[in-house]
């Protein structure tokens, strides 16, 4: 089914923020905003979430989430949690009811470490890399036996071979945290300079485009992909496309739903080398992932 034909309305003049040889063009989608959703990161600082291994053995690819106030909690695809066993990225956007728990489906960042750090996990101020999430997202839909664990294992060791930046416990945030900030800081200045939702990320191995509930959950989002992007430039030569071509990409694609329960439902696509994953609550959307070859 086509799910964006008719809701994606953006701003007809866009601005196009270059970063080493990447596009990134923000944009905003209207929403009506009326939905009590809030982020792990804001929940935890008010101590109304929390975050730990399944068990005192733990699990690899599985935590427990609990949220202790009246909001939604949205975790979202590549986020990174920090602390309990080993570091954990979050396999996909999860939405968490109030006065609930549930297990999350996660990868391991820290490849090095099987032993507490702390009781639970701490928010994290990084998102997994474009292209680690791109290779574990192209598997949207389809029916194979890959390990996508060791994909991600794989990547953080390029990551700190590339960069020459090492971690004794193989951790991707450790890796990537000691990046020369001061360059990103024009480019936030662009990203951030309006209430955009949403952007386009043009000149990597993937491009993608990315749609969040708000201006505040993008704020917080982006600046936790800011760091790892910088990893992924110059991968390939700049594609050339208008960024309404992207736009109508997405129009176009067609969806199948992956799951619908107390309002919430969710849809995969994967189709002609597009793949994606979308999550709407009370038919708002909350976050859409969308990676283009």
């Amino acid at each position: 089914m086509r799910l964006f034909s008719n809701i994606l309305e953006i701003e007809k003049e866009v601005e196009v923020f270059n970063f080493k040889g990447v596009d990134v063009i923000p944009f905003q989608l209207l929403n009506k905003e009326n939905l009590r959703l809030e982020t792990y990161d804001k929940l935890t600082q008010m101590n109304l979430s929390s975050a730990s291994e399944i068990s005192n053995l733990g699990s690899v690819n599985t935590i427990n989430v609990r949220n202790l106030s009246d909001y939604y909690l949205i975790l979202h695809d590549g986020e990174i949690l920090e602390g309990a066993k080993q570091n954990r990225c979050l396999s996909k956007t999860s939405l968490i009811k109030p006065y609930s728990d549930k297990e999350i489906e996660v990868f391991c960042v820290e490849k090095g470490r099987w032993n507490y750090s702390s009781r639970y996990f701490r928010h994290s101020n990084h998102r997994i890399s474009p292209k680690m999430r791109s290779r574990k997202n192209s598997n949207y839909g389809l029916n194979v036996q890959t390990d996508l664990q060791d994909i991600i294992w794989n990547e953080v060791d390029e990551i700190s071979k590339k960069n020459n930046k090492h971690s004794p416990t193989k951790d991707f945030c450790s890796v990537i945290e000691n990046i020369n900030i001061s360059e990103l800081e024009e480019l936030k200045k662009g990203l951030f300079k309006k209430k955009y939702n949403g952007l386009i990320v043009k000149g990597i191995e993937n491009d993608f485009i990315e749609i969040f509930y708000n201006f505040s959950i993008y704020k917080n989002q982006v600046n936790k992909s800011l760091n790892s992007l910088s990893y992924n430039l110059l991968l390939r030569e700049k594609n050339k496309d208008n960024y309404s071509v992207y736009i109508q990409t997405l129009k176009d694609s067609l969806w199948k739903r992956e799951f619908q329960k107390d309002n919430i439902e969710a849809f995969i696509t994967n189709q002609n080398n597009q793949f994606g994953r979308c999550i709407f609550y009370n038919k708002q959307l909350l976050h859409l992932i969308y990676h283009l070859n």
